[in-house]
C-alpha cells in the first residue's frame, strides 16, 4: 500500500473478517511479487544446471517441480480446497493463486535473456496443466496430503470464470498500490 505502511498481509490472521476485495487484490500482487523473484531464481538455476545444453523438455520439467511445490505451499494455508470460490474469505483461492503465479513466471522466464537465447518458450497454459498432473500424481503416491486434486474437478467447470476473476484481481488501484513489478524494477533493477 502507498498510504499504509504498516499494512501486511498474513496467511493466517485473526484480523480476518471476511472477503474484501483490496485484500484480494493486494495478495494477488503480492504473489506476482514472488513469483518475478522466483523465476528469477528459476533462471539462475537453470543457467547453472544446464549451460548452453538447456532443452525445453529441461525448462519445462524445472518450472514444473517449483511450481508443484509452490501450490503444495499455497495450499497449506487452507482448510478446505474442494469448492472454487471468489468473493469469499481473506484469500483467493489457491488456484487462483497458483494460476497467477504461472502466468508470472511463465513470462519472466519467456522474457529473460537465458530463455531467450535458447529460443525456448514456456507454454503457461500446457504448463498449468502439466503443474495439475503432476500434483495428482504426487497426492496419490502420498507425498502431497492436501487433497487439492478433488477441487480441480470444480475448476474445470468454472474455468471461464477463473480466468475473469483474476483479470478483475490484477486490476487494481496503482494510485493507493504498488504494482509489483514497478517495486521489483524500483529495487532490484
Amino acid at each position: 500500500s502507498k498510504r499504509d505502511l504498516e499494512s501486511s498481509l498474513q496467511e493466517h490472521s485473526s484480523e480476518c473478517k471476511g472477503y474484501n476485495n483490496i485484500q484480494h487484490q493486494m495478495e494477488i500482487n503480492a504473489d506476482s511479487f514472488a513469483s518475478i523473484a522466483i523465476s528469477s531464481h528459476i533462471q539462475q538455476f537453470l543457467e547453472k544446471s544446464f549451460g548452453d545444453k538447456i532443452t525445453k523438455e529441461d525448462a519445462d520439467e524445472t518450472v514444473i517441480i517449483f511450481c508443484a511445490c509452490l501450490l503444495n505451499y499455497i495450499t497449506s494455508f487452507y482448510k478446505d480446497l474442494s469448492e472454487i470460490y471468489f468473493e469469499e474469505h481473506c484469500h483467493p483461492h489457491p488456484i487462483l493463486r497458483l494460476f497467477n503465479v504461472i502466468l508470472n513466471i511463465t513470462y519472466n522466464l519467456n522474457n529473460g535473456e537465458y530463455i531467450q537465447r535458447h529460443k525456448i518458450n514456456i507454454d503457461a497454459k500446457e504448463l498449468t496443466k502439466e503443474v495439475f498432473n503432476f500434483y495428482e500424481v504426487l497426492e496419490a503416491k502420498e507425498i502431497f496430503s492436501t487433497e487439492f486434486t478433488k477441487s480441480l474437478n470444480s475448476a474445470y467447470k468454472v474455468k471461464k470464470e477463473i480466468i475473469a476473476h483474476l483479470n478483475s484481481l490484477r486490476e487494481y488501484d496503482t494510485e493507493d498500490y504498488y504494482d509489483a513489478l514497478e517495486l521489483w524494477n524500483k529495487h532490484i533493477t
